[in-house]
């Protein structure tokens, strides 16, 4: 029946997951913007500064871009894709590569390249004629480029542009045009101290994983086998490892509380010892991880003063430098009394295909996601090229990112650092906390109550786990749904939080219900010794073993010791308790059952109970005395009657005759 309702329990928390999957810089460099080259000029006048150019009538997209890095003597080939998007054909269209002539110092006026009103590329590269398109039709060409031919004169990145025109129409109007910016490097073995680049993967659980931790089994070893790659620090909640992923994750990986317990809501609720549970529950799985991470959703001042991991981990954008800087600072920081870890907001964006400047958000593809990266990390070297740092991001929560992270980690100006290598280091950023919350925000976050009802259910549960025959089948998994309660992921499913706990709680309380004493109107004792009867009845769905103890309410019965006694599944059993009277008298016996341990199971069943322990004794004694008194009144009675009677004289003479027989056999012998 436990099963059953486990099952429904399931399917209904699965439900209520579906029903909630929608909830759940230094000053710019300018730059110049001077015109270029008279043909590049001209190729920028098609289109006018502004116009909007989303409904252009080719779309260009660079497709392939190799290698990230130019050196002195290699070439770049870039793969450009022009596609007709109109229902007319297209005749005429244009091809050209266009590029910067400066190289940015600032991580805001790289991105600026973004944005096509802002700065002018102004170094024509290649043009070419396109075909003849039709209505959706698409044109690859590829471009191959000598380093020289981008006119460097500095390491770094430079900005290139992809433009694809049509023709003027009949009336001589020319129609919107498309483009596509992205960027090149350039490296010519400047004399820079690398800086050092790492990323978090937080290998934390959704909702619908908190619920089932097996779904997320893909995904988890996805993530942990990008974590191999140089510069990535897994940082695991345990509860989503199996064995398997549990021996992969254990090389280099920092650990949350178990489940990703919410430490704000478990701290404002006054249960600390329930995080300090859930961090030794994540230290047992993975005894080998490197450290203990505390990376709030929510940051709040309150909840990081007490959640007590090794290291903090928060974004830039609420913990910045406490010393206004031109650059960007090392990540690894002091908060208050705590040691932090700032992640960097713009790579992490890059990592998602975003990029942020001035208030407007520019996508990426997958190229520019590249570019972007390796451009941004050599800005973050050109900011302060004599300084060692460490920069952090945080890595999404899909494993689509090995290309990228590989090509961070070859850049010859970055050196891959994991979290425990930026720690080592002494070097600390003072970090400001005025804009950290001072208290958290606990919307939708579990209860003091339902803590509470997850605490009582534990309680019996784990009585029982020493009970039932096989608790890893039956109780150990409730324990193991009690466990996922305190997790931050339900914040977005509140309802299937409560109805999990409710489901626990429910099984528990038919645990607790499950063994009963079958009572009875009264026993009778007339020996100093018996054996006791007590039947116990069983609701559980497997086997049970107990201890039968017995409790006289005054000295008249006594128990040796508990007898232990196996109950059937949803059966009963009589178990036989050896007991001795003492006495007479009318008692009340307590009839208990425990767990192995000693602990009461349920509650006790009184019974009454006549002793009369040497009823047997004194009646055995009684029948002796009454056969001896009726065997010797017998006599008495034949004696008398036969004195009456005179046959006594007659028996008198009868022997004296035997006797006078004797004699004479005996003298005639002699003859």
């Amino acid at each position: 029946m436990m099963t059953l309702l486990r099952c429904w329990q399931s399917l209904l928390v699965a439900v209520l997951l579906l029903a909630a999957a929608p909830l759940i810089a230094g000053p710019a460099h300018a730059g110049p913007t001077h015109a270029g080259p008279t043909s590049a000029a001209a190729a920028q006048a098609e289109t006018a500064p502004g116009e909007v150019r989303e409904d252009g009538v080719l779309d260009a997209e660079v497709l392939a871009l190799e290698p990230v890095v130019l050196v002195a003597g290699s070439e770049l080939t870039l793969r450009v894709q022009v596609t007709n998007r109109t229902d007319a054909v297209v005749e005429g269209g244009t091809l050209r590569l266009l590029a910067q002539e400066w190289t940015p110092n600032t991580r805001s006026s790289l991105t600026r390249w973004l944005d096509e009103e802002r700065y002018v590329a102004t170094l024509l590269l290649h043009t070419s004629d396109l075909p003849t398109l039709a209505p959706g039709a698409s044109h690859l060409s590829t471009i191959t480029l000598d380093a020289a031919a981008f006119r460097f004169n500095t390491w770094g990145p430079r900005g290139i542009e992809a433009f694809a025109s049509a023709p003027p129409n009949d009336d001589g109007v020319r129609p919107p045009s498309d483009r596509e910016r992205t960027w090149v490097l350039w490296w010519n073995e400047p004399a820079v101290t690398p800086v050092g680049i790492g990323f978090l993967s937080p290998i934390l659980p959704t909702a619908a994983e908190v619920a089932d931790p097996s779904s997320a089994s893909t995904r988890v070893r996805g993530l942990l086998n990008q974590a191999t790659i140089p510069g990535v620090t897994p940082v695991v909640d345990p509860s989503l490892l199996d064995g398997a992923l549990a021996t992969a994750a254990a090389d280099g990986a920092w650990t949350v509380p178990w489940g990703n317990a919410d430490a704000a809501a478990l701290l404002a609720a006054g249960r600390s010892d329930v995080l300090t549970e859930m961090r030794a529950l994540s230290a047992a799985a993975l005894p080998g991880a490197s450290g203990t991470v505390d990376w709030p959703a929510d940051p709040d001042l309150a909840t990081l003063a007490g959640t007590g991991g090794d290291v903090v981990v928060i974004h830039d954008d609420l913990a910045p430098a406490a010393e206004a800087r031109s650059y960007t600072p090392h990540a690894v920081g002091t908060l208050g009394d705590r040691t932090a870890v700032v992640l960097d907001t713009a790579l992490g964006d890059a990592l998602t295909g975003s990029a942020t400047v001035d208030g407007n958000a520019f996508g990426l593809g997958d190229v520019q996601r590249r570019q972007y990266l390796a451009a941004a990390t050599a800005v973050l070297v050109r900011e302060r090229p004599g300084e060692a740092r460490a920069v952090f991001a945080a890595l999404p929560g899909e494993a689509e990112h090995a290309d990228l992270l590989e090509a961070v980690a070859e850049l010859p100006w970055v050196t891959p650092s994991t979290l425990g290598e930026a720690l080592a280091s002494e070097t600390r950023t003072a970090l400001d906390a005025t804009l950290v919350p001072a208290e958290p925000e606990l919307t939708a976050a579990v209860t003091a109550g339902e803590l509470q009802l997850a605490d009582s259910a534990r309680e019996t549960l784990d009585l029982f786990s020493e009970v039932v025959v096989d608790p890893e089948a039956t109780v150990e998994p409730l324990l193991a749904d009690l466990a996922i309660v305190p997790s931050v992921a339900w914040r977005s499913a509140p309802a299937a939080r409560a109805l999990l706990l409710d489901g626990v709680a429910t099984a528990a309380q038919a645990y607790a219900s499950g063994l009963t004493i079958r009572g009875a109107s009264s026993i009778n004792m007339v020996s100093e010794t018996a054996n006791f009867p007590v039947t116990i009845v069983s609701s559980l769905p497997e086997d049970a073993t107990v201890q039968v103890e017995l409790l006289p309410s005054e000295r008249g019965l006594e128990q040796a010791e508990p007898v232990e006694v196996t109950v059937p599944a949803e059966g009963e059993v009589t178990a036989v308790v050896p007991v001795s009277g003492v006495g007479w008298g009318d008692i009340t016996v307590e009839v208990h059952l425990s767990a192995p341990s000693g602990t009461q199971l349920g509650d006790a069943v009184e019974i009454p109970v006549r002793v009369r322990a040497n009823w047997e004794s004194l009646g055995m004694t009684a029948l002796v005395l009454a056969g001896g008194l009726a065997f010797v009144v017998g006599i008495v009675r034949t004696v008398l009657r036969n004195r009456r009677s005179g046959r006594a004289a007659e028996v008198g003479a009868a022997a004296r005759r035997l006797a006078e027989a004797d004699r004479d056999a005996i003298r005639e012998g002699r003859r």
